[in-house]
């Protein structure tokens, strides 16, 4: 059982904390003040370290060399490796600096191809894997490329690949003959298949003939995740006799990143309504006979059951 906890001997915020054997460090961030304008001015230099086994907390006597906030931070070999972040400066850093707890000194690192901060890496067999952040200070500029630092030869990552998932669904609505003015309603299936990564679903829409409507089954966007499935309800309405068209629309995350699903119908008069299959129904145990669809005959009088 962990704790109880003491404060930490610098207060600070916008950093990233590791642990290595039975301390933690905490290294960069800032202690943000929007109210004075000091956003990113008042950086933190010291290191803090907690030692899990006497509950005390200490500080390195060797600050960080290149003060930032907005840090991302990774444990490699050892040393608390401090990646990227942002100050009062213009553009994000491209600072990469790594503290060893054994020597308490800190080593420059390569520097990042693109200074980031707001982001997160991760250690892969023994490679630093850091992807996206924004490249200024502050949220604008986002970035969406990925860099990755080897110590020594490349390494192959290992883990499961990810796969982009796809969205399915039947590949067509169709209504088939509806009364003018009635209603007829139709589940459209939507599945996540194929991969192994969740779908966004960012909007649901209609095009052609506005006789269709549908109804959202969550209130977009929504999540949805590897294997599930959702209903859109559709309903068909004709306003006039005659043949209707349209697509039920989605917009997502998934491979192609749009799904469009043809819809039809056709609107008849109530005495043109045609039937196309009817049940003889045994009226003692309530079994169907037989069903007939369109054209078949039957001749009743030698019909025997």
């Amino acid at each position: 059982m962990l704790g109880p906890f003491f404060n930490a001997p610098h207060a600070r915020d916008h950093f990233q904390a590791v642990v290595i054997g039975n301390k933690l460090y905490a290294a960069g961030g800032r202690r943000s003040s929007q109210n004075t304008g000091q956003t990113f001015m008042l950086t933190v230099p010291e290191v803090d370290i907690y030692d899990f086994a006497t509950g005390q907390w200490s500080t390195s006597t060797n600050p960080i060399p290149t003060q930032r906030a907005g840090t991302t931070t990774v444990a490699l070999d050892g040393n608390v490796v401090v990646i990227g972040g942002e100050s009062s400066q213009a553009t994000a850093h491209n600072e990469t600096e790594a503290f060893s707890p054994m020597t308490k000194s800190w080593l420059r690192l390569a520097n990042l191809q693109q200074g980031r901060h707001g982001t997160q890496a991760i250690l892969n067999n023994q490679a630093i894997y850091i992807v996206v952040g924004s490249g200024s200070q502050g949220g604008n500029y986002e970035l969406s490329s990925q860099e990755v630092y080897y110590k020594s030869a490349p390494t192959t990552p290992t883990g499961t690949q990810l796969a982009q998932s796809q969205l399915v669904s039947p590949t067509s609505g169709a209504f088939g003959q509806v009364a003018v003015s009635s209603t007829q309603s139709s589940l459209i299936k939507l599945t996540n298949s194929g991969g192994n990564q969740a779908i966004l679903v960012t909007g649901i829409s209609l095009s052609g003939s506005t006789n269709f409507t549908f109804q959202s089954p969550i209130t977009l966007p929504f999540i949805l995740p590897v294997g599930q499935s959702v209903d859109v309800k559709v309903d068909f309405k004709p306003s006039s006799t005659g043949s209707k068209n349209g697509s039920l629309v989605i917009a997502h995350s998934g491979a192609v990143g749009t799904l469009s699903v043809p819809l039809s119908g056709s609107g008849v008069s109530g005495s043109q309504q045609a039937v196309t299959s009817f049940s003889l129904i045994n009226a003692d145990n309530d079994q169907v006979i037989r069903v007939l669809a369109n054209n078949d005959v039957i001749n009743l009088p030698s019909f025997q059951h």
